[in-house]
Formats: structure tokens, sequence, C-alpha cells
């Protein structure tokens, strides 16, 4: 059977419904055959423009200013449209030729993911102008290609029905919302981003925007030990900016602020790198280390170094494996820019867009559609900054160069350090996905220990201390 021609001969006639399935599960790279592919193309830019399936006439002016008018081109396409259009196509039919289809791409991208790694294993390979060799790099490239791989496969095991048949799930969820059970979200810790976003949400994508050396990694610390130690959530964090171990050392300072152990400014992370804590400051790491291995309320936090030249699809496939074990309430990846696309463009722009439309898509489709809010740094550019820094203020206009950062995301935050006033940074959302933009706000933060938190709750925290000493 011709898979390719099943399925352009159901869609043909006029079944939008079933073009519409195609073009969510299907790509012109599953059509093997050039004019089954083509074809495929010019009836999805035509439903693009038009919203209908495209009619013989439209295909022939199509093809006419593809070909300059040379008719010979042209007529093995009008061929192949006539054949397809005769043909009498099952639904059923039409649905086991797109999963034929998919199967039959999944299997063929199997066997070059496998033979690539084999070469780059062996004797070294050049992938994308880099030259990558060695188990390591054997192993990123396949898990990273077989999580694309495994994306084709899977696109129909996203939740899916009628609303009109879920009423009693609609009132469920608003009922859990109500009485709290579901209604926070993921927290920051941050009590003007919890209020104007009601924690983040699964599906979202909330970029962090700031110039560099501005705080970013500190935020995304704050909220990975906030959802992890304050609410028991599990977070998944990637890092590729900085190494493993010095996330580590920041979480440990973060969560030495706790009035529990009587530090009001909490432990210096450097001294912590550095080896020079004082004694009661050795006695504090202590207590904290095993607060964290042994407090049954809290949530996992798992920390992973992001190889040299990963994608998002190796990413991917790791946050996938972890989900075995456990699903995560946050993945944070620090940062979405360091990472490689999965496919070669012709600028850095393109990529980027890729990989922030792929991060979003990753967002959205975690654990089977259920989603996962994704958070993650962006950096803003100098001259972004230098503005910024002239007005007081960053604006949405200030991500231009990446226009799918304002696209793709749900919520944008933007971080700039007051210069009048030390121990203090200036927030504002750029973008809130369902509601008004909130006010611009201040944020006291110490950088020593990856602390940012309302001004405010500064002197509520230094108040404990004060009573437990």
């Amino acid at each position: 059977m011709d898979h390719a021609k099943q399925i352009l001969g159901a869609i043909i006639p006029g079944r939008r419904d079933l073009l519409l399935y195609a073009l969510q599960h299907l790509t012109e790279d599953h059509f093997r055959v050039e004019q089954q592919k083509i074809l495929f193309i010019i009836c999805q830019r035509y439903y693009d423009i038009a919203a209908a399936i495209l009619p013989k006439a439209a295909l022939t002016d199509s093809l006419s200013r593809k070909f300059d008018g040379d008719i010979s081109k042209s007529i093995l396409y009008e061929e192949l449209y006539d054949e397809v259009e005769a043909l009498s196509v099952a639904d059923h039919e039409f649905y086991y030729s797109v999963d034929s289809l998919k199967d039959m791409r999944a299997w063929q991208l199997t066997g070059e993911a496998i033979t690539t790694s084999m070469a780059i294993l062996q004797e070294g390979q050049e992938i994308n102008g880099v030259e990558v060799r060695g188990h390591l790099d054997a192993r990123t490239f396949l898990y990273s290609e077989l999580a694309r791989v495994d994306k084709l496969g899977h696109t129909e095991s996203a939740p899916e029905g009628d609303i009109k048949d879920e009423s009693k799930e609609i009132l469920q969820d608003y009922a859990d919302r109500k009485s709290g059970k579901s209604s926070s979200g993921v927290r920051t810790g941050i009590q003007v981003i919890d209020l104007s976003t009601s924690g983040f949400q699964n599906g979202e994508m909330i970029l962090v925007c700031a110039y560099t050396g501005q705080g970013k990694s500190m935020l995304v610390t704050q909220c990975a030990w906030n959802a992890a130690y304050m609410q028991g959530k599990n977070v998944f964090f990637a890092t590729s900016e900085t190494v493993r171990a010095q996330v580590r050392r920041r979480i440990v300072a973060r969560h030495s602020r706790l009035p529990q152990f009587g530090l009001p400014e909490g432990l210096n992370s450097s001294d912590i790198k550095n080896g020079t804590l004082d004694e009661n400051g050795e006695r504090v790491l202590q207590a904290v280390t095993e607060d964290i291995k042994t407090n049954p309320a809290y949530g996992r936090l798992h920390i992973v170094q992001v190889p040299r030249g990963a994608t998002l699809g190796f990413l991917e496939a790791r946050l996938q494996r972890q989900a075995q074990s456990w699903l995560a309430d946050l993945v944070i990846v620090d940062y979405l820019a360091l990472l490689k696309p999965d496919r070669h463009r012709g600028t850095s722009r393109e990529e980027y867009n890729d990989i922030l439309k792929d991060a979003k898509t990753m967002a959205v489709g975690y654990n089977n559609g259920q989603g996962v809010p994704l958070l993650s740094p962006w950096a803003m550019s100098q001259t972004a900054f230098r503005d910024a820094t002239k007005n007081g203020h960053y604006q949405l206009a200030n991500l231009a160069e990446t226009s799918e950062a304002e696209k793709s995301s749900d919520q944008i935050l933007s971080m700039l350090r007051v210069v009048d006033v030390p121990g203090e940074v200036r927030m504002q959302f750029l973008k809130v996905r369902d509601d008004d933009l909130p006010e611009a706000f201040n944020l006291a933060v110490d950088y020593r220990c990856a602390f940012l938190g309302d001004p405010e709750i500064v002197s509520t925290y230094e108040g404990l201390i004060d009573g437990l000493t």
C-alpha cells in the first residue's frame, strides 16, 4: 500500500478534518516521494491562506509560478492530483496510513541515529560544524536524536475530548482551585509574583530577562529552593551556565536563612566554596544539610549538569528518564540559549526561535500532555540594558531580537539592579498571559546566598531570628 497516496486521497475530496489531523501528526519529511511531498506542502499552504482543501485550479496556478510556466514539470503533479482524487479511501485506512508513515519515519531516523552515533564513537564526526568524538559525544547525540524520534510517535498520547462531555471535570477543577487544592501552582516565595501569577501553572513557559550579572540565575535558584522546600514540589534543574556544585552551594546557602538556623543573612556561598566558614557557620552547614536530607515534607531537587553541545532533545530525554522515578512539578533550564538547536539554521535568531518553540512544546507535552511549568533565564542585549538603565525599566520591545521569546512565553519578567539602592533589584512583568500587567516592584536581594524577596519580608525574618536568639 502506498500510504502517502492513501493520505492525500483521503484529504483531496474535501476532508478538512483529515487534513488537520495529518498536519498535526505529519511533516513534509514523512513523504519520501518528491511529488507527494510537494503536493502535501501545497495543500498545507493553501489551507493556511484559504482554510479550505486545495482545488486543482489552485494547484495549477501554484505550479505555474513554481516552475515559471514550464508545463512539462507541472503535469506530473497534476496527474498525481487526479490519481489521488479518484481514490476511495475509508477513514480507518487513512488513520492506518498516518500511523504507518510515522512508524516508517521513526524507523529511518532511529537507524540513522544509531549509525551516526557509532561513527562518532569509533572515528568522530562533524555535526553542525562541530567535531564530536568518543562515547560521551556519541551518547549525547543518540539521546537527543531518540528524543526527537520519540516525539514523532507519541503526539496522540496527549489529552483530548469534547468539552460538552466534561462538565463534571470543569466543576471539579474549579472546586479544587476555590478550596486551594490546585490553585497555587508552583510559587516563587516572592509575594508580588505569586499573587500576579497564582503560581506558575502546568504548560507555562516563564522567562526571566536581564543583562549579564543582574541576578537571573539567582532568581531561578530562589524559585527552585522555594518550590522544593517550602512547597514540597519536585524540581528538575538543568544547568549549563554554572557548574552543578555551584548551584548546590547556592541552594544550601539559601536554605540557611531559615529562622531555625539562627543566621539572619545565612551562609555565604563563597565561604562554603572556599572552605572559610567560621565554627558557627560549619555548625549551621551541618544542620542545613541534615535538614535537607531528613525532612519528609521536602520535595526533590534534582540538579543536572548539561554537557557541552547538548540539545533540548537531549534534555527532554533526561527529563523523561527521570519521570520513571518521579514526575517533575517544575523544570528549570539555566539557560535555554546555551543549548544547541536540534537542527542547524541559517542564523542564530532562527536557532533561538526553534529552541524557544521546542521548549514551550516540551512544557505543554510533558507527562502525556499534563504539562509542567518551565522556567529559564534569558539574556537582554547590551543595547537594551543601556536603554533600561537610562529609562529605569525594560520594555517588551527589548526582546525584538528574538521574537519567539515574546510569542511562546506565558510570563516574562525583567530584572534591573537599582543603581542608587544597594541590595535591591527592580523587577517588572513584561508579559502576563491571562491578566493585566502589574506595576513594577523592587525586591531585596542578597547574591551571597541567592536570596530574593519582598523588602518587608526581610525585616520579618530578622524579627523571627531575634526571637529565637
